[in-house]
């Protein structure tokens, strides 16, 4: 998750990841205006329920989010360090 100030090199920071995980088949970068609502998972949630014409909380929403990570994140995290993900 990137978040921050305005004027931090947000846009930048987001440009660069999606330049590097263009031609990626395990990765991905999915870009959430959670700057009002209920915080990112809230707005997953709606997003998923507008789509899917079915009701999602954001606890279905932020598991779904970690079941979608897992594999990209077990290979890629080192074992020590911590989930992004809380």
């Amino acid at each position: 998750m990137i978040e921050g100030a305005p004027l931090v090199s947000k846009s930048s920071l987001l440009r660069e990841m999606v330049r590097r995980t263009a031609d990626s088949t395990d990765m991905a970068v999915l870009f959430i205006p959670a700057d009002e609502g209920g915080g990112i998972f809230q707005t997953v949630a709606d997003l998923l329920s507008s789509a899917l014409a079915w009701p999602v909380t954001a606890e279905e929403a932020r598991a779904w989010l970690m079941h979608a990570a897992t594999p990209v994140l077990q290979r890629r995290r080192p074992a020590h360090s911590k989930p992004i993900f809380r």
